[in-house]
């Protein structure tokens, strides 16, 4: 083999090994194909002779969109398209916890939920990834009756983080939650608050709509919360609202009933944590929105926040 021919072999070898350094980095398990975007590659030292040693990389904490690689060993989407391997994550190396820490598989664990913290265009390229993994997702029954996946609705960048049941069907139609009747009185709740979908960040625990706008059984909720795990972590919210049974259970862990756990300050790996009525059940029992309102003016107060109308 000339040396020219192998000095691009190695060039392109640095190329994929920095591309998979940086997934394993921030989580990512699949490429992703928002807008037909290929991921961006971390920038990678400029190509050196095979015969030379290669300096370490440092660990250097991912806080903001890396930038584009030098033209010469860049990993573009035709590269991607021609010359992809059969797996495209490499395996995750074991790592001290005094150097970087790997995202936990539940938000329950004893590792604390956040690590890391993304910014902006990363932040958003980390939940795409999720959302592509949540669209072609078959780990559970409920992948067989959706028309699609329900992934999020509101800011990334929030504060605050709503975690709702399950899509219901304008939902499942559309492709985001709270978007039917249950919504409409969520957006009134908001702007109560003095917000609006700019100001939270709204998903759920499954993603595919259940039969008859059924709870989530316990095997589904299993299967789907991972994506609400790394949904949590990467949006990294000062306050999370659980709306309902079937949130509150699988962010606390417990199975008293709603009556009891509503209105009450629970902690998440230091994150704070208010059950209260889900809005559809509010539709059902009117005389519940008081208990909700009071719960509302305790998050608003949480995140230092006053309310547009305080007699309200």
């Amino acid at each position: 083999m000339a040396d020219v021919e192998r000095e691009e072999l190695a060039a392109l070898v640095r190329g994929w090994a920095a591309y998979f350094e940086w997934a394993r980095d921030t989580g990512a398990s699949a490429l992703s194909r928002t807008e037909g975007r290929a991921l961006a590659a971390p920038a990678i030292a400029e190509a050196t002779p095979a015969r030379e040693a290669t300096p370490a990389r440092e660990a250097t904490p991912v806080r903001e969109a890396t930038p584009a690689p030098p033209k010469s060993a860049q990993v573009t989407a035709a590269t991607v398209a021609t010359v992809t391997p059969p797996s495209v994550v490499a395996p995750r190396a074991s790592t001290p916890a005094s150097t970087v820490e790997s995202p936990p598989a539940t938000v329950s664990s004893a590792t604390p939920m956040f690590t890391e913290l993304l910014r902006g265009e990363a932040r958003v390229r980390a939940l795409a990834v999720v959302e592509d993994e949540a669209r072609a997702c078959t780990r559970c029954k409920l992948c067989s009756g959706r028309t699609q996946a329900v992934f999020a609705r509101g800011n990334p960048e929030a504060e605050l983080f709503f975690v709702g049941e399950a899509p219901g069907a304008d939902e499942d139609r559309i492709g985001k939650p709270f978007v039917g009747a249950a919504g409409r009185l969520l957006d009134r709740i908001l702007a109560a608050m003095g917000m609006s979908e700019d100001d939270v960040y709204i998903a759920n625990v499954a993603k595919c709509r259940p039969p008859n706008n059924r709870p989530p059984e316990d095997d589904e909720a299993a299967a789907c919360g991972p994506f609400l795990d790394r949904q949590l972590t990467l949006v990294r919210p000062k306050v999370i609202v659980s709306w309902g049974r079937t949130p509150t259970r699988y962010l606390l862990k417990k199975n008293e009933s709603m009556s009891k756990l509503r209105g009450n300050w629970y902690a998440v790996d230091g994150v704070p944590v208010l059950p209260t009525w889900h809005p559809a059940y509010l539709l059902r029992n009117p005389d519940a929105k008081k208990d909700t309102w009071a719960d509302m003016k305790r998050v608003v107060e949480k995140l230092g926040r006053a309310l547009p109308n305080p007699r309200g």
